[in-house]
């Protein structure tokens, strides 16, 4: 194990652990909501369906060819490429469900239990032993994102943000690949 940053007293974590190395995206969200709500009716949609970024077409939950009208630039993404942007407007709860989802193939075992059966439902217990997915609890991320195991050291951005000591912006292309570029983010 590690001991925690001492700048922060996070990171600190005794065990082995994997993490994603790659964002859900919306194209996974959809083969989700195609598996657990094929009718469109149990709302595990998050707010992806009221940004118009998908909506349920009778049969299944699609992308959508999607414009960005806050911008005069209005850039535009064919829903193919809304595949595979990372998915955000959804819930802690949803997001745990997911996780369950993906474990065991049910959103209602897993790491996560919940209140009720509705998707949108609390989580009332998480199993921080679950061999299987799950979200990462704070010192895991905190760890995954600073902690240098070459130095055994915390640095101040982020681990695999840093060319030669130096951060690196990184901006996440409509692929949902991470697009560096030299320099302070500042």
């Amino acid at each position: 194990g590690n001991s925690s940053d001492p700048s922060s007293g996070k990171g600190a974590v005794s065990y082995g652990y994997s993490y994603f190395d790659r964002f859900v995206r919306i194209g996974d969200w959809l083969t989700f909501l195609n598996a657990v709500d094929p009718s469109g009716a149990g709302n595990y949609a998050g707010r992806l369906a009221d940004l118009g970024l998908i909506s349920y077409n009778g049969s299944q939950w699609v992308a959508q060819s999607w414009t960005d009208c806050s911008t005069a630039s209005g850039q535009s993404l064919t829903a193919s490429q809304v595949e595979k942007i990372a998915v955000s407007y959804v819930s802690f709860n949803l997001a745990c469900r997911f996780a369950n989802w993906v474990a065991t193939g049910s959103v209602s075992s897993g790491a996560y239990t919940f209140a009720s059966s509705a998707a949108n439902a609390n989580v009332t217990s998480i199993n921080y032993s679950f061999q299987g997915v799950r979200l990462p609890t704070e010192n895991e991320f905190y760890k995954a994102a600073y902690y240098d195991p070459t130095t055994s050291s915390y640095n101040t951005y982020g681990a695999t943000n840093l060319v030669a000591g130096v951060p690196v912006q990184t901006m996440v292309n409509t692929d949902a690949t991470l697009q560096s570029q030299s320099g302070s983010p500042y």
